[in-house]
Order: C-alpha cells, then sequence, then structure tokens
C-alpha cells in the first residue's frame, strides 16, 4: 500500500486573536502539510505475518505578519464599560514573521506469532524529527496608560516614567536577529515493544507487553567552555552539568483483562505506565540561551538603554550584555511519566440498553516547567 496526503491552511488572524486587541495584532499562519506513507504487509506463514512500513513527512509552517511596520505595543487602562483593568494591543508581535519547517522520518516493522491460545506481537520504531524553527524577539512596549503613550509620543525623551517594560532580543558575537534566534536540530525516538493476548478461557482474555522506548535529544549549540555559565557547573546548587538530558530508561509495562461473567455482564480491567516525548519547542531556550548567542535587553521605567523614539527595534547586532539570563535543562531531568489504571463493568438490560461504570486513574510526574532560580 502506498499512499500521500497533502493538506493546506491558510488562517488568518491565526496567531493571536484577542477581543481588546487591534487586528495588526493577529498575525497569519500558512501551514502546508505533505505525508507519503508505503506499508508491505507479508503473510509469511498462515501463523506469521509481517507488517513494514516506512513513511516521510514534511510541515512548512509560515507564521506572517502582515499589518504596519510598529514594535509589539501594549497599552493598559481600565474598561470603561465594566471598571475592570484591561489592556489594548498593536504592531506586529515580536515572535513575528517567522517560517519553520519540520521533517518526520519513521521506519517501524512487526511482527504477529499466532500459536494456540496466543497472539504474540513484538516490533520496533524509529522516528525522527528534524525542526527548523526562527524567533525574532523584536521590540516590545508596553505602556501604564493612554496618557503615558502620548507623553511618550510627544515628549521623548523628557517623559519615559510610563514606560513599564522595554524588551528586545539581541544579537551576539555578531549575528544578525534572524541568526541568533533560528534553530535547526533532530530529535530521535527509538522504541521496542512485545506484547501477548492469552485467550485464557473462551470468557477470559489476558494481555499483557512491555514497551521501551528513548528519546535522544540535541545538546546545546556553544561548547560548554564558552558559554557564560561554564564555571558553575559542579557547583552547590547550580542545578546543571550543561547537558540536554536523553531519556534512556523508560521501561512501560503494561496489563489488561477482559471478563466475561456471563452472557449479558463483562468486566474489564487494566493497568500500564506511559512516557511522554517532550516536544522541540521546550529546548529552544536551553540550546541557545547561554550567554553568547542572543540575550534580552530589558528598559524599565525610563532606564537605560533609551529605546528608539519611533516605536521600532535598535540594531543591538554585535553589542555585549551584561549579566544575560540563561536556561538549563536540570541534571536529573527525566521525561513526563504517567501511571494509568481503569476497572470498568458492563451490563446488557433490556429493551437494548446497556449499562456500563468505570473508575480511571492517572497520576503523572516529572511534569515538564520552568524554574526561575533568581
Amino acid at each position: 500500500t502506498v499512499r500521500h496526503n497533502f493538506s493546506s491552511a491558510d488562517l488568518k488572524n491565526g496567531d493571536l486573536d484577542v477581543p481588546t486587541w487591534g487586528r495588526s495584532s493577529n498575525g497569519r499562519e500558512h501551514d502546508r502539510t505533505n505525508a507519503s506513507i508505503g506499508q508491505l504487509t507479508t503473510a509469511l506463514s498462515p501463523r506469521l505475518l509481517n507488517e513494514f512500513r516506512l513513511q516521510y513527512s514534511r510541515e512548512d509552517r509560515q507564521r506572517l505578519y502582515e499589518g504596519p511596520n510598529l514594535a509589539d505595543v501594549t497599552i493598559g487602562g481600565i474598561d470603561p464599560v465594566t471598571g475592570e483593568t484591561t489592556s489594548f494591543r498593536f504592531g506586529s508581535p515580536f515572535f513575528l514573521p517567522g517560517a519553520a519547517l519540520d521533517r518526520r522520518y519513521d521506519l517501524t516493522d512487526s511482527v504477529s506469532i499466532s500459536k494456540g491460545a496466543h497472539l504474540i506481537k513484538t516490533g520496533f520504531e524509529v522516528n525522527r524529527v528534524h525542526i527548523i524553527n526562527p524567533y525574532l524577539g523584536q521590540g516590545r512596549y508596553i505602556f501604564a496608560s493612554v496618557s503615558a503613550f502620548q507623553a511618550y509620543l510627544t515628549d521623548y525623551p523628557n517623559d519615559l516614567s510610563g514606560l513599564l517594560l522595554f524588551s528586545q532580543n539581541v544579537p551576539l558575537g555578531g549575528r544578525t536577529l534572524a541568526q541568533a534566534g533560528t534553530q535547526s536540530f533532530s530529535q530521535a525516538v527509538p522504541e521496542g515493544y512485545i506484547q501477548d493476548r492469552w485467550q485464557v478461557r473462551p470468557n477470559l482474555t489476558v494481555s499483557c507487553g512491555l514497551r521501551y522506548s528513548a528519546m535522544l535529544e540535541p545538546q546545546p549549540i556553544t561548547p560548554l567552555s564558552l558559554r557564560r555559565y561554564w564555571q558553575f557547573i559542579g557547583a552547590p546548587g547550580f542545578p546543571s552539568d550543561g547537558s540536554i538530558p536523553s531519556e534512556t530508561n523508560a521501561w512501560q509495562p503494561r496489563l489488561g483483562v477482559a471478563w466475561r461473567l456471563d452472557l449479558k455482564s463483562l468486566v474489564r480491567a487494566n493497568i500500564g505506565i506511559y512516557t511522554v516525548p517532550i516536544t522541540g519547542l521546550s529546548l529552544f531556550a536551553a540550546r541557545a540561551s547561554d550567554g553568547t548567542i542572543s540575550g534580552t535587553i530589558n528598559s524599565f521605567s525610563g532606564s537605560s538603554p533609551t529605546p528608539p523614539p519611533n516605536l521600532g527595534f535598535l540594531n543591538y547586532s554585535g553589542s555585549s550584555v551584561s549579566n544575560p539570563g540563561v536556561s538549563v535543562y536540570a541534571s536529573d531531568f527525566r521525561n513526563p511519566r504517567s501511571l494509568q489504571w481503569s476497572v470498568g463493568f458492563e451490563r446488557t438490560l433490556p429493551y437494548n440498553l446497556l449499562f456500563a461504570f468505570n473508575v480511571n486513574y492517572n497520576s503523572t510526574v516529572h511534569i515538564l516547567r520552568i524554574v526561575n532560580r533568581n
């Protein structure tokens, strides 16, 4: 079997769409996806079946900005109808424009063996995704009120007290804003499994299995010796060894039982451990925010640096940033993992009715979170 899937979507106002924001704050997303899949199913014998599948997919995501050439501006205020604190936003969102690209390669093979009361299935999968994603971080302004915004326009630079924040990403090492914000890397997920569906009795089926998953992560762009935090590696209280940990210990056992008590009643129960991969988006900061590729300039209430008068963004290419913020992964980081179980009872009732009662439980640990040490 061979098939190809294609989809194209053009989403006006697809990035942001908040009632108190101007239309100029809403970007346009144009998404094109192509996926080619080939599958070969082979009956090696009456009791032995092999399934092989190969897939390649490509997703182009263009995030466009089509509004006026202004920076990202937010003005605080009071809603005249409700009296609640609100804000109005216009101009180019600081993260637009951009063009992301994902390429995925997937190889799968599985073997099914039927032997007596057992149906055994085992196989493996190798999934690799390559990601190219830009981040600009252009200038953003937040004003306390309309009057503060008017004072900025008419009395610059004498009165900047109403400017709550001016923020902008800063490229370092002679890079441009696009060079500092664009990343290209791959994630690989090899997996293997074995399972057995055992017909113990005509009214009792037991399914058990074991899955192993690994997630091999890319590492930070800059060598450790050149990163701004290298001297803290190994120091008490510093949480990282400078790497992005890969998940290599994701063993996931599963067990399920289906027991038909009589012609009208059925009991189901299952339990399993499930490991969740982390998205490529969560890797961006740890790969690039090391004090050598880019930093962020924040100006509060008119402090230095003075933002430009035209609500644009400054050209900080080649500048230095003192004490830039850094992002790291904790050395003991683990991928999220959940323990799930459920027990259910079903009973067929008269008049084509079915009664069902289920109890479901899910406990998840190692949930991805960001900790600001400062």
